[in-house]
């Protein structure tokens, strides 16, 4: 049994920086350009008029704290359920509903599933083909055909292999970031593309000069919901990683909806990670 010390917070807070600082040095995506450009604002469709947490635009008992850059006085999930906050950055992403709560020293990030039948901000023009319409079948399980449809109709480029135990395996660049999405519990046989999962994971990976610290990962492990973060050793040296696991199975739900705002989720917390690890 292991016993692990717990320096003071101010302590604590000195070794985290510099962790941070030492793994802002030479730095690369698994397999990608390291120099991506700046993503900016916050991707999703802006909803207009919210100044407040939306809680009014929120199913009951959805509102989820996502991350944070600024130390906390409070519990996490009070900056996302308190109907007092000045909020900005409202934008439907999918089923979601994604907020910022600022401060003068850094900002909470929030999101929640949004009431059904609320508006979603027009999309601008795109060329891109139609989503995949929903299963004919009734069938809640997930298909490569499915996720490559649904990332394709977002403008994603994509390419299915199989995997080392047969299972699909697909491959999608996001953000200027390599992502791989595995898929498990699939049948062996039949056309690759169509055979019928019960869950997928996300992944992506960035390799940096010196390793993550343990105080860093477990921070976000700690604070965040849906994600999980990891540190490895490759070929290349150390890298940081960060995965979604999600089940389609027996879950009663569309998939094509559920793949949508699962990808959503990871797509904002990957590029929160990034900020996280100072990855450049």
């Amino acid at each position: 049994m292991h016993t692990t010390y717990a320096p003071p917070r101010a302590a604590a807070a000195l070794l985290a920086l510099a962790f941070l600082a030492a793994a802002a040095g030479s730095a690369s995506a698994e397999g990608i350009n390291p120099n991506p450009t700046d993503p900016g604002t916050p991707p999703g469709a802006p909803v207009q008029g919210v100044n407040k947490t939306p809680t009014h635009l929120c199913q009951p008992g959805t509102m989820r704290f996502v991350s944070t850059t600024r130390q906390l006085s409070l519990p996490n999930i009070r900056y996302c359920t308190d109907a007092d906050w000045n909020v900005r950055d409202v934008r439907a992403e999918g089923a979601n509903l994604l907020w910022r709560v600022p401060f003068t020293n850094g900002y909470v990030d929030c999101s929640c599933t949004r009431v059904a039948g609320t508006p979603t901000p027009p999309p601008g023009p795109s060329t891109s083909e139609p989503p995949t319409p929903p299963s004919t079948t009734g069938s809640d399980r997930i298909t490569a055909a499915i996720v490559a449809s649904e990332l394709r109709a977002m403008g994603y480029t994509v390419e299915v292999t199989a995997g080392s135990d047969g299972d699909p395996r697909m491959t999608t660049t996001v953000d200027n970031y390599k992502w791989a999405i595995f898929f498990y519990g699939c049948p062996k046989t039949g056309a690759m593309e169509q055979r019928e999962c019960l869950s997928i994971q996300f992944f992506s990976g960035y390799g940096v000069s010196q390793p993550v610290s343990a105080f860093t990962m477990n921070k976000w492990n700690s604070e965040n919901r849906y994600t999980r973060a990891y540190t490895a050793t490759t070929d290349q040296g150390p890298a940081a990683r960060i995965s979604m696991d999600v089940m389609f199975g027996n879950t009663g739900a569309d998939p094509s909806k559920n793949f949508r705002s699962y990808f959503n989720m990871m797509k904002y917390q990957t590029d929160q990670f990034r900020k996280l690890i100072n990855f450049k």
